[in-house]
């Protein structure tokens, strides 16, 4: 682990002359603007990092032909970046004699940088990609996060079809009371109705036949033999004939039959359609019962899980400060939070820049003070200030005498 314990910066950008030996963990470079501070920073990012021509696109001081950067650790690494009109050149000595290019900076650095505020920058995807590659979780979020998914589709297909049912079943009429269950047989009713009319129609003529009968022994005393045969045979019918059926009940039974029958075909699909919303409701609510456990499961393992800051999480989106999007977080709180993360990616080379130095108060100052002791890291921050008594004071592209 190492640390910058000596810089030197000769006609980078706004600066002229200047040297630094930071102490401290919090080393703050303060005075007016436009005085050389933010250059300061981006001589460690150039050095450090590598040249970015998009970020530093004049480098060199106006009215200069080079500039020049110098940091020394306090492990015995020298690192020069020179700068031309030709270009940049770097050069890497340790202690031993010998020599590196960036690619053993790189092994030193986090995968962000050394700038803090590179964390913030990122994209909602990046940052939490970042974040989990920090934190030991006892799941897989992405295959949660499907499972989750694909059951809240389903809970949600299911209780499309259930509004469907109950909309469906609020559309029949109240069910009678003492509704038979199975259709009535029209064509049985038919059958026996007009096997009655006939049996009716045999007993009428049977009586009316006896009528005749009795009359024609009256009037024909002398065939009163053979009527007398005739009224005993039709006596005889008339009377093991069993009583008249009651085809009139029959007939509104008839009547009705279609009527009843329409009533119970409505009450079966009505019970169809309760019966598959009963399924609907038991389906709804074991999906439910899924989405939750999978909601406790991920509650769980992330208040298990240790995170590099208190109140840092995630969801599906990205990462959650306190809850919330962490793109909603103040500026004060995303330095502290952006600063946390790339210490938690544990460099080897423990030094951090922070820009905007003035979007924290004392109490953010004061904690981020120290979390950089805590985790033994420099961190180079620059701010407003013409007291000329806080920190190291630029003044001019010089340290202020």
């Amino acid at each position: 682990m190492s640390k910058i314990k000596f810089a030197e910066f000769s006609k980078f950008q706004r600066l002229n002359y200047v040297q630094i030996a930071p102490t401290g963990s919090l080393v703050a470079l303060a005075g007016k603007n436009k005085q050389g501070k933010s250059s300061i920073l981006d001589a460690f990012e150039a050095a450090i990092c590598g040249h970015n021509g998009r970020v530093i696109t004049r480098p060199i001081n106006d009215g200069a032909d080079k500039a020049g950067i110098t940091v020394e650790t306090d492990d015995g690494l020298i690192i020069t970046r020179t700068y031309t009109p030709a270009g940049s050149k770097l050069v890497i000595k340790a202690a031993d004699g010998a020599k590196y290019g960036q690619a053993k900076l790189d092994s030193l650095i986090g995968s962000l940088g050394i700038d803090a505020s590179q964390f913030a920058s990122l994209n909602d995807k990046d940052q939490l990609k970042t974040l989990l590659g920090l934190v030991d979780l006892p799941f897989d979020p992405a295959q949660l996060d499907k499972e989750r998914a694909e059951l809240f589709a389903s809970r949600t297909d299911v209780n499309r079809s259930m509004k469907d049912l109950q909309a469906q079943g609020a559309a029949f009429m109240p069910t009678p009371e003492g509704l038979p269950e199975d259709e009535v047989s029209v064509s049985a009713l038919v059958s026996e109705y007009r096997k009655n009319e006939m049996l009716n129609r045999e007993i009428l003529a049977a009586r009316q036949s006896a009528t005749d009968a009795a009359a024609a022994v009256e009037r024909l005393k002398a065939e009163l033999a053979n009527a007398e045969v005739v009224f005993a045979n039709a006596a005889a019918r008339a009377k093991s004939a069993p009583a008249l059926m009651d085809v009139d009940a029959m007939q509104a039974q008839l009547d009705s039959a279609e009527e009843t029958n329409a009533q119970i075909r409505l009450a079966n699909e009505k019970a169809a359609i309760d019966s598959r919303l009963t399924i609907a409701l038991q389906e709804a609510s074991d999906l439910t019962d899924g989405i939750e456990e999978i909601d406790a499961q991920k509650a769980a393992g992330l208040a298990a899980a240790k995170f590099p800051v208190e109140g840092l999480g995630f969801d599906a989106d990205g990462v959650l400060y306190n809850g919330r999007p962490f793109n909603r977080a103040s500026s004060a709180e995303k330095v502290l939070v952006s600063a946390a993360m790339m210490i938690a990616l544990n460099p080897e080379l423990r030094v951090l820049i922070v820009r905007n130095g003035n979007e924290l108060d004392s109490d953010s100052l004061a904690a981020l003070e120290a979390m950089a002791a805590d985790a033994d890291f420099q961190i180079f921050i620059e701010i407003v200030n013409e007291t000329g008594d806080f920190g190291i004071t630029i003044e001019d592209g010089e340290v202020a005498a």
